[in-house]
């Protein structure tokens, strides 16, 4: 913590506080916290009706089958065969492909939806046209 300009002992302090006002509840609403936050999934919420976004993390060239490009999914969702833009956020470079697959940890997928991490195969692209922190949108 030093390295980043704060005081170790004003830290700690925080902590200690902290650590105290946790336990300071009673067991069981310690107890129904945790059997709550185990039992319940998170789940983002997908609206069919959003339009799908995605910001682009990375960009890897495969030999012999084209442009991948990675992100998470901000909203919507999309599926193989589906026509995209990538445009800057200024506006200046803008560009059409189709999605020719989608991959999430190694497997092939159909679609995939908002809060995915994923890896999108586009057509006729090469990584010089696109760049990280571009946005992929539907074409309307």
């Amino acid at each position: 913590m030093p390295d980043f300009g704060y005081v170790f002992a004003a830290f700690a302090v925080i902590a200690i506080i902290g650590l105290f006002l946790i336990l300071r509840r009673s067991g069981s609403q310690v107890e129904d916290l945790t059997t709550y936050t185990a039992n319940t999934p998170y789940t983002p919420s997908v609206s069919g009706s959003s339009d799908f976004r995605l910001t682009i993390e990375d960009t890897f060239s495969i030999k012999g089958r084209g442009l991948v490009v990675t992100g998470k999914v901000e909203s919507g969702g999309i599926s193989v065969g589906q026509r995209v833009k990538i445009a800057s956020l200024d506006g200046s470079e803008q560009y059409q492909s189709q999605v020719s697959g989608l991959e999430m940890f190694h497997k092939q997928l159909p679609s995939v939806q908002a809060g995915d991490n994923v890896g999108i195969m586009l057509a006729d692209l090469t990584k010089d046209q696109v760049k990280r922190g571009m946005i992929i949108t539907l074409t309307s």
